[in-house]
Parts: C-alpha cells; sequence; structure tokens
C-alpha cells in the first residue's frame, strides 16, 4: 500500500504526515529567514568535517598499529579537523565560500545541460532547462557579495519546502482509498 501517490496506513501515516507538515515548516522559516538557515548548514558543514576527520586520525593510527596507514592519512585527517574548525569559526566566511561554490555549480551545470541538449533527445526543454541554471548563477553574480548571505538559505528553504509537500503527498488518500470505506459498507443482497 506505500508507494508514491498512495497513503501510507496508520499511524505511521499520521507520524509521515506531521513529519512532512514540520518539514514544510521549516522551509517556510528558512525562506524568511534564510541567512540564518545558511548559517546553520554552515554549521553542521563544519560539524561533519571535524567529526569525520577525527575518524579519520582515528582510522590511520589504528591502521599504523598493524604496520598500515600512512602519514598523508594523518595529514589528510588534520585538514578536515582545520577546515571544519574554520568553517564553525568563522560562519560568514564559510557561507560566502558555499554560496560561491553554488554560483560555480549553476554555471557548470547550465553549460553541461546546453551541452547535452544539442547532442540528445528533447532539445528544447534541456536548453531551457540550462538557461534557467547559468540565469540563476548570473542573477547570484549580480547580487554578490549580498547574494552570498542569502543564496544558500533560499536554497535549502525551497529544498525543504518542496520535500515537506512531498511527504504531505505521499500521505494524502487517492480518490479510490477515500471511496474505499463507503463501498465495504454498502450491502448487495
Amino acid at each position: 500500500m506505500d508507494g508514491i501517490g498512495t497513503a501510507v496506513s496508520g499511524t505511521r501515516g499520521h507520524r509521515w504526515q506531521a513529519w512532512g507538515l514540520a518539514v514544510v515548516l521549516l522551509g517556510v522559516l528558512a525562506l524568511f529567514m534564510p541567512m540564518l538557515a545558511g548559517l546553520a548548514v554552515v554549521f553542521v558543514i563544519g560539524a561533519f568535517l571535524v567529526i569525520s576527520g577525527l575518524a579519520h586520525a582515528m582510522h590511520t593510527m589504528q591502521l599504523r598499529l598493524v604496520g598500515g596507514g600512512s602519514f598523508l592519512g594523518f595529514i589528510s585527517a588534520i585538514l578536515s579537523i582545520l577546515a571544519g574548525v574554520l568553517v564553525i569559526l568563522h560562519p560568514v566566511l564559510g557561507l560566502t565560500f558555499l554560496s560561491a561554490l553554488i554560483i560555480v555549480y549553476f554555471f557548470a551545470q547550465g553549460g553541461i545541460i546546453i551541452a547535452h541538449a544539442a547532442i540528445g533527445p528533447g532539445k528544447g526543454r534541456l536548453l531551457a532547462q540550462g538557461l534557467m541554471e547559468i540565469l540563476l548563477g548570473v542573477l547570484f553574480v549580480f547580487q554578490w557579495p549580498l547574494s552570498g548571505q542569502w543564496a544558500l538559505g533560499i536554497l535549502v528553504g525551497a529544498h525543504l519546502l518542496f520535500k515537506g509537500g512531498w511527504m504531505l503527498w505521499v500521505q494524502a488518500p487517492t480518490a479510490a482509498q477515500a471511496v474505499e470505506p463507503v463501498a465495504s459498507k454498502i450491502s448487495v443482497d
């Protein structure tokens, strides 16, 4: 009974719906406070860098005990930890850097999609999609450096809003499921 377009049954369905609503609300909150949302993403990325660096360092030390592991692996772990600490200590700089990466991504992705439009099927739609990607990159560039403070938060907010909407959509009963309880009460004698 689960799958896209069908409701998730019972209590699990209500929890799914509650999570979907919570994700939609977080998305709306992120859209209204994009800098705060972007900074939250930066802190999470910084924490992940520190945690992964520590795990990498411990793994490298364990390998050294059994004759494996390399000095370069340990250097890599230290760089990951330092990058995470720097991002946490200077979140606005980290936010600006991530936003710059997003701009580069939009231009690169747009170019790749346009190139694919030249050789693949669906030329018109692909060309339009590629041009939209490049247009987003251009919009962020013209708003730079201000866009560095809100771009990531807006993208996270939009993602959460659409993801939560999808969760609510999956939970919505189909027409057949809504009619089913009524049809089962009608007896044919």
